[in-house]
């Protein structure tokens, strides 16, 4: 008799992260680069000559740590891919973008492999 009720089918921890890791990228890397852009583009705006009330901020210094935070996490995901080769790095990010199936060019188990590693490479970059 066993001890656990099926011990073959827990996930280990470094599964579980790597899941979060690639949900991360599928949902916010767009966004991330669009509020970039956005945040580069953007103005204040003009003053009205009303008192602000009294709430002390800094719109300047909101802006240049979201930037600093989006910046960390686009330059992880774009930079992850070098621990890819060349010729899978395609396949493996639109698997991890997009979730489409891999390219028939090599094995399911070799684009997996890599997959892995660069999950891995993007969760160590972002400190996670």
């Amino acid at each position: 008799m066993r001890a656990t009720a099926n011990q073959y089918t827990r996930w280990s921890e470094a599964y579980i992260r790597r899941r979060a890791i690639l949900w991360r990228i599928r949902d916010e890397y767009d966004a991330a680069k669009l509020e970039r852009e956005e945040i580069l583009e953007s103005s204040p705006p003009p003053p009205d000559g009303m008192p602000g009330g009294r709430k002390i901020t800094n719109p300047v210094l909101d802006k240049a740590v979201r930037l600093a935070m989006l910046d960390k996490f686009i330059s992880a995901v774009e930079s992850g891919l070098a621990a890819v080769p060349p010729e899978y790095r395609k396949g493996v990010w639109q698997y991890v973008r997009y979730g489409t199936r891999y390219p028939y060019d090599a094995a399911r188990s070799t684009y997996e492999r890599w997959t892995r590693k660069y999950l891995a490479a993007v969760g160590g970059r972002l400190g996670g």
